[in-house]
């Protein structure tokens, strides 16, 4: 019974998410702010499961991004290229997002480290659905790799997850250990921020 509340609770703020949203998008005063409501509307419709939602929102993000450059966080071909394959992949296309992938590469350098990582692991994703496990452990090695480098052990629990649930166990114990790194350097990093002493180091 309880599950089912959380369930009922979550879906209900995931609609007031995306109604809040769409109002957003129509309050938009230039590209660059509409796009970067399209992009999380289109990411919202997504993980709500509702293709015919998402593929409205993404298709008007693209058709914004024909027209104007996009070159902030949230509103750049890169952005829309991930957003677009997690969205298909949440909506239960993930052969078709594989296929994004292949035909389709990212149009623009990532516009932060953590988009790369973000689009490698979506990626990887999208691959192992696919059935292309080399293709998607490549991916997914990278996105480690970037990861660590960065310090976004956020990323590396999805890099876990997906190993996990596809039984790669050699990648799956690499990320646990990449993320307990990350997370003990954190907690290092912010123990000594706090702390009124100077290093010794």
């Amino acid at each position: 019974m309880q599950r089912r509340r959380c369930e009922a609770c979550g879906a209900e703020l995931s609609h007031f998410a995306v109604a809040r949203l769409e109002h957003a998008v129509h309050l938009a005063h230039d590209p660059s702010e509409r796009g970067a409501a399209l992009a999380l509307l289109a990411r919202a419709t997504g993980e709500t499961g509702n293709a015919d939602a998402f593929d409205h929102a993404i298709t008007a993000h693209r058709d914004l991004l024909d027209r104007h450059a996009g070159d902030s966080m949230l509103f750049n071909p890169f952005t829309f290229h991930e957003i677009h394959l997690r969205g298909l992949i949440a909506t239960g296309r993930a052969r078709k997002a594989a296929l994004l992938i292949q035909d389709n590469p990212p149009a623009s350098t990532a516009p932060a480290p953590q988009w790369h990582v973000i689009e490698r692991v979506t990626a990887g994703h999208a691959l192992l659905a696919a059935d292309d496990v080399s293709g998607a452990e490549e991916a997914l090695r990278s996105a480690l790799l970037a990861a660590e480098t960065h310090r976004l052990p956020h990323r590396i629990q999805r890099i876990v997850r997906i190993a996990r649930d596809a039984n790669l166990r050699p990648l799956a114990t690499e990320a646990e250990a990449a993320l307990t790194g990350a997370c003990a350097f954190l907690a290092l990093h912010h123990q000594a921020a706090r702390s009124p002493y100077p290093s010794d180091s």
